[in-house]
């Protein structure tokens, strides 16, 4: 009898282990499928939120990235190429792969150069005085540039303090102008 229940014991435990292991699937992001009528009642709520804050002004740019931004625009000036300031990844690159997606998609780059026909080139990213503070730094460096690499897209560093000589010099070896 004593090996009876043993042996149920056995079985039922290697079953739960089982069960566990191949119970395990990839897990399906949940996205909520809401009515019109819910849409509606959020974007009023967001509507009321927005009509009863005050609002007011911050700078896009501290000045070491502003310094940069107008040395590229000059180093840029006359060429078929055009810089964007604080682009979102997600809104110049893309994946089928939604989780390599969502590694980027909220991260943003300090510049994006793009060619006459909309085309990102190259990422200009200022290391300024504040970029080392954040104890995860290099791990976001590191996803922004495999993705931009596997893009094909050119990613150059430069200090917030940069001169035009030092810009002009990245932008030239990299676009050619």
């Amino acid at each position: 009898m004593d090996n009876l229940i043993f042996y149920f014991v056995l079985v039922a435990v290697f079953l739960a282990i089982a069960g566990h292991f191949l119970g395990k699937r990839r897990k399906v992001r949940y996205r909520p499928r809401y009515s019109d009528a819910d849409r509606l009642d959020h974007g009023a709520q967001m509507l009321r939120a927005a009509n009863s804050a005050s609002f007011s002004t911050k700078k896009l740019m501290n000045l070491g990235e502003y310094k940069t931004f107008r040395n590229l625009e000059r180093s840029l000036a006359g060429s078929p190429f055009r810089v964007f300031p604080q682009i979102p990844m997600d809104e110049f690159l893309q994946c089928a792969d939604n989780d390599a997606f969502f590694a980027i998609n909220s991260k943003r780059v300090d510049f994006l150069i793009v060619d006459n026909t909309g085309e990102p080139r190259l990422v200009v990213e200022v290391d300024g005085s504040g970029h080392w503070l954040s104890s995860d730094t290099h791990l976001r460096d590191a996803i922004k540039l495999a993705a931009l690499s596997s893009a094909g897209i050119s990613r150059v560093s430069v200090s917030g303090r940069g001169s035009e000589v030092e810009i002009k010099s990245l932008v030239s070896q990299h676009l050619g102008v």
